[in-house]
């Protein structure tokens, strides 16, 4: 249990732990539904709630014992080519609602290409970003959520998005300690442990069709970022 605690080792379980969740989700619609496509009462259902609830557990008593500061921006050596991708997987919301008439679908659509400009400012090595850099991912993924309410909230199904909307809280959270930490009010274990928890939701979410890319690429990048804090780079 110790060496699972380890906080250097945190990001690797969580990939882990991530990893099996979007196994276990797939397993699940595979072989838990009905005629009519509804989830039925099923052991997979069980292991998914548990193997969450030991996720969850096991990023809570891992960040609490990490003591060490991290720098804040966060820059591993892979950080250009991981930020670089993580671009792209924003495009693809530009497409999902297509150019509907709708205020809320464009400022969405507005941010989703100010996230995609902001991202790859990142990139530079040159000096300190900009605290708007992280602000403006953060309030992509406010409105974003925003967006996809009444699409969720009538699914009575809350399977089909839960692990999705966790995810996207997640990443607006996330980004948000991100702008907090550059104009100097840091919450160093807060932001790790939504980080690791939001790295779980994105790669279990994967398995969903709604914004697999953009999770993908984002659980990459904070993984990436995490990476840095826990190892001290």
């Amino acid at each position: 249990m110790k060496s699972l605690l380890n906080p250097q080792k945190l990001p690797r379980l969580t990939l882990v732990l991530g990893m099996a969740g979007l196994v276990l989700q797939n397993l699940l619609f595979a072989f838990a539904t009905d005629r009519k496509g509804l989830l039925a009462s099923h052991p997979l259902g069980f292991l998914l709630g548990a193997l969450t609830g030991a996720a969850l557990v096991l990023i809570l008593a891992g960040v609490l014992r990490w003591q060490q500061e991290p720098l804040v921006p966060l820059r591993p050596n892979t950080w250009d080519v991981v930020t670089l991708i993580t671009t792209l997987g924003f495009l693809p919301v530009l497409f999902r609602d297509g150019f509907a008439p709708s205020r809320l679908i464009l400022v969405r659509n507005i941010l989703v290409i100010l996230s995609f400009l902001a991202l790859f400012l990142l990139r530079r090595r040159d000096k300190q970003p900009h605290f708007a850099l992280y602000a403006i991912p953060c309030l992509f993924f406010a409105v974003h959520l925003v967006s996809c309410y009444q699409t969720w909230s009538s699914n009575p199904q809350i399977l089909d998005y839960l692990f999705t909307l966790l995810a996207n809280v997640g990443l607006m959270l996330y980004f948000y300690y991100k702008t907090a930490a550059l104009v100097g009010f840091r919450k160093e274990k807060r932001m790790l442990a939504i980080g690791l928890l939001t790295v779980f939701f994105c790669f279990t979410s994967i398995s969903v069709q709604d914004f697999s890319l953009l999770h993908l690429c984002c659980g990459g990048w904070i993984l990436t970022d995490l990476r840095a804090a826990f190892s001290g780079e």
